[in-house]
Order: C-alpha cells, then structure tokens, then sequence
C-alpha cells in the first residue's frame, strides 16, 4: 500500500543514528580505528491546486546521503583523529577557482 511505503521511506530518511555515523570499531594490535561519516537528509512535498476546474497535485520526496570523513584511531599513546579527504572536491573546487580566475583576467 502507498501509505507504507511512504511511511518506510520516511523512517529510513529520518532514522539516522550514531549507528549510522560510526561504523564498528576494528581492531589492529593494541590500536583501535573507528570510521566515522557524516549523513545529510533532505526533503520536500509539494501540492497544486486548481479551485476551477477540481484539479490536483501531490508530490514528495526526500534522501539521505552519507560520506566518510574520518577515523578516528585510539592507543596507549593517545588520540589521533585523521580526516578522510574527498579529492574529488577538492579538484572540483580548485577547476572552478581556476575557471574564474582565467574568465575574469580575459573579459579585461
């Protein structure tokens, strides 16, 4: 039934946990690493109406996004947190830094 599925989606949207954030611990010698993410959620809905003519409208919809960003490692001399780099950002980032650059010293 519809009502369902809306009502599951709308769980695992909104059903982020710490679970969900940091993954298991996994062992290595006397050091442990914990993975770490972060999750991003969206959502909408949306409605038409036509008062004239009994039109309609409905819509909806929503996710989740989850990406890593860290692990965390922990042993006898302490804490190190190591972030997880995304270089696909980072390119994207510095080609349309680059981008700008180059349009704007030409249109002089």
């Amino acid at each position: 039934m519809i009502g369902d599925t809306v009502i599951t989606g709308v769980e695992r949207i909104l059903g982020v946990s710490a679970a969900n954030v940091f993954s298991d611990p996994i062992h290595v010698g006397e050091r442990v690493a914990i993975p770490a993410a972060t999750i991003t959620r969206y959502g909408g809905f949306g409605y038409g109406s036509d008062d004239h003519d009994n039109g309609g409208g409905g819509g909806g919809g929503g996710a989740a996004d989850g990406r890593p960003v860290a692990v965390i490692e922990v042993g006898a001399d302490g804490v190190v947190v190591r972030p997880v780099l995304d270089f696909t950002k980072i390119t994207l980032v510095l080609v349309a830094a680059g981008l700008t650059v180059w349009r704007a010293t030409r249109s002089r």
